[in-house]
């Protein structure tokens, strides 16, 4: 003959039974949790700032930021930086769904500020790591330029060597060689090497060139 169960143990499984109901509903919304993300997360965009000093206030789209990386819908956003005895900073990001824009500002020292990054370490770490990246992106970004993708391009029987290099201010110049002793000859392949690039895509209003010739020494 079975055993009627006491109060006790009917309470006891039915507690049992509860934890086993919240543990399931638990992991459902987990689940969810996940699945959203998944979903989610390519939609958004991020945000990686930095900025020295490193106390100084951080707005984008009239939020305040700290150094890190953000979660941060994608569009366009006015940003302003700003601390005490600094040079302030205003300009504009613009974020991508699924890509990561970096912020990374070094604030200028006023004149009664100068030896401020010298004398706080940290602060100098930063504002070192920020002007490295921007100088890589500035290298970067310029010799993505298109001409660098078809030049130097040197062809002896056309008469004319192009030579795209970086100017001192960091802008794209172009350098062409014209090779010939005649004046006249020289502003027929002068014109002839500018077809050339335009031939292959190239914006030439974009340039300013460099003529080398012996036929009138160098433009």
């Amino acid at each position: 003959m079975a055993r009627s169960k006491n109060r006790e143990q009917i309470e006891f499984e039915n507690r049992k039974q509860l934890f086993k109901l919240g543990g399931l509903v638990f992991g459902v919304l987990v689940i969810i949790a996940i699945v959203a993300w998944i979903i989610e997360a390519p939609k958004t965009a991020k945000v990686n700032v930095l900025v020295a000093p490193l106390d100084a206030k951080v707005t984008i789209g009239g939020k305040s930021f700290k150094n890190g990386t953000h979660r941060i819908e994608p569009g366009t956003y006015d940003v302003e930086i700003s601390r005490d005895e600094f040079g302030s900073y205003s300009g504009q990001i613009v974020t991508e769904a699924g890509k990561i824009t970096r912020l990374y500002i070094c604030l200028q020292k006023n004149e009664d500020n100068d030896a401020y990054y010298e004398s706080h370490q940290k602060d100098y770490e930063a504002c070192y790591t920020v002007q490295e990246y921007q100088s890589e992106k500035a290298e970067k970004d310029t010799y993505s330029d298109p001409v660098f993708s078809i030049a130097p391009y040197h062809n002896y029987d056309k008469g004319f060597y192009i030579d795209p290099y970086i100017a001192d201010d960091n802008s794209v110049r172009i350098r062409i060689t014209l090779i010939t002793c005649n004046a006249e000859r020289a502003e027929g392949l002068k014109q002839n090497a500018l077809e050339w690039l335009g031939g292959k895509g190239i914006d030439t209003s974009k340039y300013d060139y460099d003529y080398q010739s012996c036929a009138y020494g160098d433009e």
